[in-house]
């Protein structure tokens, strides 16, 4: 890794910069989608309930994409 990180030129640095991008995204949404269903989960009045809010309205599982994502 050490000697082809001495000769990467500025394409690779663009590939490598786009894999960071993605990484921080999958792990930002997988940590936003946690807290948010572990607030829901929290309140007694979300018993027996799905929750249809923030990330979740858009996705049935956000924290599994997030973790493919960032994986």
């Amino acid at each position: 890794v050490i000697i082809a990180m001495q000769y990467m030129n500025t394409a690779a640095y663009r590939w490598v910069i786009a894999g960071v991008i993605i990484w921080v995204t999958g792990f930002v949404c997988e940590a936003v989608a946690d807290r948010q269903l572990k607030s829901f989960i929290g309140l007694s009045e979300n018993k027996g309930h799905i929750m249809q809010s923030g990330l979740w309205a858009y996705s049935r599982h956000p924290n599994y994409f997030g973790e493919v994502t960032h994986w």
